[in-house]
């Protein structure tokens, strides 16, 4: 099973679509780190402007408290620029919301290139494109029937193939989260204390746990369906309602 493992890896490592991860990884997080960089520096300005206004003119009618700018944002952004700057405390302990940034309901709405989006739009397609082939490809060429004669169990096959799918997309994940990490510990290097290393972290175990989810269904499907064609199209077309459909359900609204 270990040699399997191995010969797996390394079919993938060898393939143009590998390359093309490594590349594009590095470029995504890179540029994720450096748009984090630019935003936090803004939202600082514009954080510590508001608090030197307060502390100037301060009011005997209420309590301004703001929000202290996260530095996690690259994360996860959660629609962090639309989110209130903070909360007025009035007579009787009333606390009010500040007005938050207009939302430009004309424009489409442009995803955030944070982490949460560069793993569950890129990294779950090429695990698909990994597993599409797992098990219906080697029934194609023949070689099925030649890797089971060798005593080996359809189930530890599966396993080995889920495995090396997992170790290969780890090379770029992990790649690719360490070049943004240095950026934003270069530019930003109080955002990345010890407090937020678990959240890092958890981030990134996160992140496996849901790359395994799409192993395991191109692999499954994989092994129901014969040709490999068929298994793209229905592949294809669950990444398509799974993280397109499903999370932004203003693309099944009317307008």
């Amino acid at each position: 099973m270990i040699n399997l493992i191995k010969r797996e890896i390394l079919e993938h490592i060898q393939s143009l679509q590998f390359l093309i991860l490594i590349v594009l990884s590095v470029l995504l997080f890179s540029m994720n780190g450096l748009v984090t960089v630019k935003k936090h520096h803004e939202r600082m300005n514009r954080y510590d402007d508001a608090v030197t206004k307060v502390e100037r003119n301060p009011s005997t009618v209420e309590t301004s408290l703001f929000r202290h700018p996260n530095p996690l944002v690259f994360l996860a952004d959660g629609g962090s620029k639309y989110q209130h700057p903070g909360y007025k405390l009035g007579p009787k302990g009333k606390l009010n919301t500040m007005p938050a940034g207009p939302k430009n309901f004309k424009m489409p709405a442009v995803p955030e290139v944070d982490w949460a989006f560069i793993i569950k739009v890129v990294f779950s397609l090429y695990v698909l494109l990994l597993a599409f082939r797992g098990i219906s490809g080697e029934k194609e060429t023949g070689t099925l029937r030649l890797v089971l004669s060798y005593a080996l169990k359809r189930n530890k096959l599966l396993m080995a193939k889920y495995i090396s799918i997992l170790l290969t997309v780890g090379i770029p994940l992990i790649l690719g989260t360490l070049v943004g990490l240095c950026i934003i510990s270069i530019f930003m290097p109080d955002a990345l204390s010890l407090s937020a290393a678990p959240r890092i972290g958890l981030t990134i175990i996160l992140a496996f746990f849901y790359l395994s989810i799409f192993a395991f269904l191109g692999l499954f499907v994989s092994s129901m369906v014969s040709r490999s064609s068929v298994v793209l199209l229905i592949l294809l077309a669950a990444w398509i309602i799974f993280v397109v459909v499903i999370p932004n359900p203003h693309f099944s609204q009317p307008h």
